[in-house]
């Protein structure tokens, strides 16, 4: 979505159980064409137009379609995985937590399941799921500025670990939109078994780049959003977030 050279990139339902989060992301694709195409090409407060004409969004608005089947369908997934409940379902359909996939400090943490399980099943080895392959294929092939994943709990910041702390001053941006959105700027992640494998964590590994968050709202607040009609505060407020980005960048 847009014109522009730089380039953005942002993705959601990385866990299974936080598809409220394509919602929004669609929601957000459809307001920010309309703006563009608008007469005044202004949205919230933001000059649509001229943002989508120096960046591109690429947006994957779910990156875990199977494993938000299993959730919706209530239908068992094809693999047999260790399940509690489908509420608590955050893998995809071969029962591997996508956001432990990624080649990075694979194998070596703990506390993780060995069998394919609903929320902490790494995989059988680095980048095995087809959902992983796909996005690290699109980071390679994308010169990205910032990369932003949208979860549904804690409503923080996610943007240091022990191995990547302050990856090229990625602080400053967790620091502004932690003060611009009320976000809780989490602590730099010490512990392996929380990061490894971590999309967020591999993207700012690999490419030294340093805008690479995660950004939670619990699942009320995503709804609260999606439901708020347009004239709204709130409403335009969330709206403009991926905006909000790209300006803290510029």
């Amino acid at each position: 979505l847009g014109r522009g050279e730089k380039k953005i990139c942002v993705v959601g339902a990385m866990h299974a159980r936080e598809h409220i989060t394509t919602s929004y992301l669609m929601r957000c694709i459809e307001d920010y064409a309309a703006g563009y195409y608008s007469q005044s090409g202004w949205l919230d407060g933001y000059n649509v137009r001229n943002l989508l004409d120096k960046y591109t969004l690429y947006i994957v608005p779910n990156c875990n379609p199977d494993g938000t089947e299993t959730v919706l369908s209530g239908e068992s997934p094809a693999t047999q995985v260790i399940t509690t409940s489908k509420g608590a379902y955050k893998a995809n359909a071969n029962g591997v937590n996508l956001n432990r996939n990624f080649p990075f400090g694979f194998g070596t943490y703990e506390k993780m399941s060995t069998l394919p399980h609903e929320s902490t099943f790494p995989g059988q080895f680095a980048a095995s799921e087809p959902e992983t392959q796909a996005l690290i294929s699109l980071c390679e092939e994308n010169s990205f500025e910032l990369v932003l994943s949208f979860h549904i709990q804690g409503e923080c910041v996610y943007w240091s670990d022990a191995i990547n702390v302050n990856t090229a001053n990625s602080e400053l941006l967790a620091d502004r939109i932690s003060k611009a959105y009320g976000f809780y700027k989490c602590p730099t992640s010490t512990e392996l078994s929380l990061f490894g494998g971590g999309f967020e964590n591999w993207f700012r590994y690999t490419f030294s780049r340093p805008w690479r968050l995660a950004i939670s709202a619990n699942a009320k607040k995503w709804l609260m959003w999606l439901c708020t009609p347009p004239s709204e505060p709130s409403a335009n407020r969330c709206r403009a977030l991926l905006f909000a980005f790209a300006l803290c960048i510029a």
